[in-house]
């Protein structure tokens, strides 16, 4: 469960490094993810390493956001699927040749995977298929804080059940919508009593434009 606690670290970290140029932020988080994902720095912790690694993506979202926004317009099918298939080539090359060790592979195919992310988002937002994951895109804060929680008690209740074959690689695909409902339906009733407090930072973190 890091993540719960990576925003808030990620939020203080960009806090703090605001004075910074915008290019040694990214350079220096770059740097750091590209040698975290080589092995060749270690925390000894998986929730640090992973922070690590991330936390570049972090600061492009907040620096780089009409980056983003031109990448999601320039979107078309094609585009979609040369970038899935770049993605996965790209993986696989990098699991057959042995490069994943290397600096900065690991980083190069992270953005890869995001590109081509934002490519098919903003693909699929453009159908009326796509409308139900626009929805949820703006409610995505209290399902990122609060479906963990709903995960570990399912799987408390389940971990000693004998499952099928077929049972248990359908479970993850069936927890998906349920615990996104239980999420929406949790925030909604913290929200009623007042709680809303657990989905925003502090004043003096928050931003003010």
């Amino acid at each position: 469960m890091w993540f719960l606690y990576a925003l808030a670290v990620f939020a203080v970290v960009t806090k703090l490094a605001r004075p910074l140029p915008v290019w040694l932020q990214l350079g220096a988080s770059g740097l750091l993810s590209a040698l975290v994902g080589a092995g060749m720095v270690e925390f000894g912790d998986t929730r640090w390493t992973y922070m690590s690694r991330f936390l570049f993506f972090f600061l492009l979202g907040c620096h780089a956001r009409q980056l983003v926004e031109r990448l999601a317009r320039a979107t078309s099918l094609l585009r979609v699927v040369a970038g899935v298939v770049v993605c996965v080539g790209a993986a696989g090359a990098a699991v057959v040749l042995g490069l994943r060790t290397v600096p900065g592979v690991a980083l190069a195919l992270q953005c890869l995977a995001v590109g081509a992310g934002v490519l098919l988002a903003s693909w699929a937002a453009r159908y009326r298929f796509g409308r139900p994951l626009v929805v949820l895109g703006t409610r995505t804060l209290p399902i990122y804080l609060i479906h963990m929680l709903w995960l570990a008690a399912i799987m408390s209740a389940v971990r000693h059940a004998e499952l099928s074959l077929p049972a248990a690689y359908a479970l993850p695909v069936v927890l998906v919508p349920v615990l996104t409902a239980l999420s929406l339906l949790t925030h909604r009733a913290l929200v009623a009593v007042g709680a809303s407090w657990l989905f925003a930072l502090p004043d003096r973190l928050a931003h003010r434009p």
